[in-house]
């Protein structure tokens, strides 16, 4: 019943603003549904896109935003945090974080969002990964790249979360099209995860 009713209201904001030309209220939308809501929306973003995408997600399904933080930020300079991204995932080092939830008991969903790196999972958040315990929990991964494609990248999450349900996600979103993300995850939430139930 819960579910038919988040359908609903998710809906019915989505048509009103639509109908308006505008892009929705976020902050609106959230109020109206984050008392049903047991999902996390955790992500790594180094430029702010993933950040911008995580934010979209929760204006429309609610949840709890947290951000993945290498103690050592990665390096503003291309050329540097390519280096350091290609180093880590060789040698498969993982950064320390510089900060760690207390525990997972309140989420059965979380959506993890990050950018490609070199066709894969940067190792801060396999570092997230490997610091929680994310038994029985359903991950939806959603990310942001350049012009490759996603690669190993959700391969590499469910090699870390064998106890977990990782669906395949969101990766429509690149360098070409990211001024259409908002239409992008509304698209995909409206067809993949509300109606289809994290399909």
């Amino acid at each position: 019943m819960k579910r038919i009713i988040l359908v609903l209201i998710v809906t019915f904001v989505l048509m009103t603003f639509m109908a308006c030309g505008n892009r929705p209220e976020q902050s609106q939308i959230s109020m109206e549904i984050e008392e049903t809501s047991d999902i996390l929306i955790a992500y790594f973003s180094h430029t702010g896109n993933t950040r911008m995408v995580a934010e979209y997600i929760q204006g429309f399904l609610g949840g709890d935003l947290f951000e993945i933080t290498p103690v050592e930020p990665y390096p503003e300079d291309f050329e540097a945090c390519v280096a350091r991204a290609r180093e880590e995932l060789e040698n498969r080092l993982m950064p320390e974080l510089e900060f760690y939830l207390d525990n997972l008991d309140n989420y059965s969903t979380v959506f993890l969002g990050f950018p490609i790196w070199m066709s894969a999972t940067p190792m801060a958040v396999l570092s997230f990964l490997a610091a929680h315990d994310f038994t029985d929990i359903t991950i939806i991964p959603f990310t942001t790249r350049g012009r490759g494609d996603i690669g190993q990248s959700v391969n590499m999450i469910r090699n870390a979360l064998p106890y977990s349900d990782v669906l395949d996600g969101f990766h429509e979103i690149n360098r070409a099209n990211f001024d259409r993300a908002f239409m992008l995850v509304e698209e995909w939430i409206l067809e993949h995860v509300i109606v289809e139930g994290f399909e």
